[in-house]
């Protein structure tokens, strides 16, 4: 088994930390209520902003949890996107990788979501030949990914939102996965990230989207995230 396998397998759950001003009082309030039946009973990892410090990855370990890093793309190259990232995770001691490209999947966006993509990945194994690296996509991508990439190298894994843009619309599970699979990304690379909430179409109000809570521990992936936790009134 890769070290990606174990991180990204498929008995492991991961939630996004959304950064504030206080990030240490926020992990102080939301750390201990995620182990409540009620909120996600098998989380078993934490992605962290790339605000955090090694004190925040102390509070997420403490409690017990898996942690890792993230970052977003917005305007920044791919080269100088990866460099920061692995700074990051060094500076941490931290895990896994995890980027996500919905600002580089713009239309037209192959080849340039590939292109990114490829960049970003080389500087990465440049120096990081073993780390696990997941790219976070928006839903139905898999035209525009570099599939024989992501089948080539063995900790290299795909999550797919499951929701459009900024929660504007939850998207079936089995579709998004399906999109990556017709596109040659092997079952094993594929995860889901769920959204909490949701807006219902066409009326655009705010509804609960993860699964009942007799389904939850079937959840894996991630989960996105902390602040819609907290807006969906699990976090009290």
């Amino acid at each position: 088994m890769t070290i990606g396998s174990y991180v990204f397998g498929p008995n492991r759950l991961g939630l996004w930390i959304i950064p504030n001003a206080n990030l240490t009082d926020k992990l102080i309030h939301v750390l201990p209520r995620l182990r409540r039946a009620n909120v996600i009973p098998n989380l078993t990892d934490i992605f962290l902003p790339p605000e955090a410090t090694i004190g925040h990855k102390d509070q997420c370990r403490v409690a017990g949890f898996f942690v890792h890093t993230y970052d977003v793309v917005h305007s920044v190259d791919a080269v100088t996107l990866a460099k920061k990232m692995i700074a990051k995770r060094k500076a941490l001691g931290t895990g896994a990788i995890e980027v996500d490209l919905e600002g580089a999947a713009v239309q037209p966006d192959q080849p340039a979501l590939n292109n990114y993509i490829v960049a970003f990945v080389r500087e990465v194994r440049r120096t990081n030949p073993n780390l696990p690296v997941r790219l976070n996509v928006p839903p139905f991508k898999g035209y525009a990914l570099p599939a024989a990439l992501i089948r080539d190298d063995p900790n290299l894994f795909v999550i797919a939102q499951a929701y459009f843009g900024n929660q504007d619309g939850r998207c079936s599970e089995a579709d998004v996965i399906l999109d990556l699979l017709d596109w040659g990304i092997p079952r094993q690379k594929i995860a889901v990230m769920y959204g909490v909430l949701a807006d219902r179409q066409p009326t655009g109000d705010r509804v609960y989207a993860l699964p009942n809570p007799e389904y939850k521990p079937l959840l894996t992936g991630s989960v996105f995230s902390d602040d819609l936790l907290l807006e969906a009134g699990l976090l009290p």
